[in-house]
């Protein structure tokens, strides 16, 4: 990637890649720890749905707003992620399909196989753009 070439205009900074447990207090927490370091950043995508809920609240509890000030993204499309507020948008896995192929490369492993499932993105209201020329949170 030639410098100052971001995908959609946005550097990727290191610094922002925050290691993590997988349940709600871990994103709480973490992103007590980005907001207390006042670092700067416009969206968050958690590796699971339950991390990103921890984000909601630790942000909602700092006074920023979803998705005007910070957009959040998720992982895993659980059952409740469309009745919290905002509903969050997240990435949807075929967890029925990935059990039955499974099952399916379980039953037969003298096959040799390779499988890709599809995943796709669940927008709900927990994204926005960034507002043009509005700093971002930190």
């Amino acid at each position: 990637m030639i410098k100052g070439d971001y995908p959609f205009g946005v550097p990727h900074d290191p610094a922002l890649l925050i290691p993590s447990g997988f349940d709600r207090a871990d994103g709480y927490e973490q992103t007590r720890r980005l907001l207390s370091a006042g670092a700067s950043f416009t969206a968050v995508f958690a590796a699971t749905d339950m991390v990103a809920i921890g984000v909601l609240a630790a942000l909602r509890e700092a006074g920023i707003s979803v998705p005007d000030d910070v957009s959040v993204a998720g992982y895993d499309d659980i059952p409740f992620a469309a009745d919290i507020t905002p509903g969050l948008t997240t990435v949807r896995i075929p967890t029925e399909e990935l059990g039955r192929t499974a099952v399916r490369l379980a039953l037969h492993p003298e096959e040799r196989q390779h499988v890709v499932l599809g995943t796709h993105i669940v927008v709900r209201d927990s994204v926005r753009p960034p507002r043009q020329g509005a700093p971002s949170r930190g």
